[in-house]
């Protein structure tokens, strides 16, 4: 029967800490802008604080978050043949994202599309309008991801004696032209994009006062086997 009451006083004892721990876990986030930058266009570094030794050491947590205003930009096609006109299918969109130690997150503009824009044969301008042109423009879009690396990903990357930490941004975009008859040229125009990202730490601020709740435990366990 001692035995038993043991075994109940240690898990309770166990569970208590868990729960301190759970309870008393703080937050402190940083952000930093980014931008305006070309789409596509960069990389651009910025420069986050690291969550050093100072703060705590017992760091429980991080998360990375991407916030961005993005404009895909437009794509302009003209059919450059003499003879014949033509039939295109286009597609325009872009993506920004942002790496960080064991971090990525990613934003994707919603592809915009635009089937049978007919071109007639060359009207002596290059100017992606006109009769055999045709400009599209692209999407915009306001998005946020956020990103935990996973349980075993190395804190030690943000958790040191560093002041700082980098995040590397960068914006792509991917178009597609499908022409059927003439011969078409196209010209993708840059769109733009800016935001900001930013981490949050989770940690203990306390571990001296969860060392003492364990000392309590083990005299709590030590009077029952007393007992």
């Amino acid at each position: 029967m001692k035995s038993v009451s043991r075994w109940v006083a240690s898990l309770v004892c166990l569970v208590a800490l868990g729960a301190f721990g759970s309870a008393n876990a703080s937050t402190v986030t940083h952000s930093v802008p980014f931008g305006p930058i070309s789409v596509p266009g960069g990389p651009v570094v910025v420069n986050l604080p690291s969550s050093v030794a100072a703060l705590s050491p017992v760091l429980i947590g991080v998360e990375l978050k991407l916030v961005a205003n993005a404009d895909s930009g437009s794509l302009g096609v003209e059919n450059i043949a003499d003879a014949s006109g033509s039939i295109v299918d286009l597609g325009l969109g872009a993506t920004v994202t942002a790496v960080a130690p064991a971090a990525i997150t990613l934003i994707a503009v919603p592809t915009t599309t635009a089937f049978g824009i007919p071109l007639a044969v060359f009207d002596g301008s290059l100017d992606f309008g006109g009769t055999s042109g045709y400009t599209m423009p692209g999407s915009f879009a306001t998005d946020s991801d956020t990103d935990t690396p996973g349980v075993f990903a190395p804190y030690d990357e943000f958790f040191s004696l560093s002041s700082t930490f980098s995040v590397s941004i960068s914006a792509n975009t991917f178009s597609s032209v499908v022409a059927n008859g003439g011969t078409v040229a196209s010209s993708p125009v840059p769109g733009i994009t800016e935001g900001y990202v930013q981490v949050t730490y989770t940690y203990i601020p306390e571990p001296a006062t969860a060392g003492l709740l364990g000392v309590a435990a083990v005299g709590m366990l030590r009077r029952r086997r007393a007992a």
